[in-house]
């Protein structure tokens, strides 16, 4: 939602997005695919964190010890128009990243 806001506030600036302004989001929520252009997000896997956290839960309730785990999640990110053209051809480098 605060990369929504970034598109906003970059209009109301008379800022382009990609051109002027790179804005990169987090979580990948369905909004950022409906955004014009298409918002560059990261995602992480909230369904998987849900699943994993209540399997993680009932093993406690169920053995009635805690046992610490670790769990890793890979996040990906999932590039789409609203830093692609912001890249500068010659550095590779975006000019101007916003994250939420």
């Amino acid at each position: 939602m605060a990369a929504a806001g970034a598109y906003g506030a970059a209009r109301r600036l008379g800022l382009r997005i990609p051109e002027d302004l790179a804005v990169v989001g987090y979580n990948n929520t369905p909004l950022a695919s409906r955004l014009i252009p298409g918002l560059t997000a990261v995602h992480v896997p909230a369904h998987e964190f849900g699943i994993v956290a209540a399997r993680l839960l009932l093993d406690q309730i169920e053995s009635g010890r805690l046992v610490p785990r670790r769990v890793v999640f890979t996040p990906e990110l999932v590039v789409r128009g609203s830093t692609v053209a912001g890249v500068d051809a010659d550095s590779r480098a975006p000019a101007t990243v916003t994250r939420e």
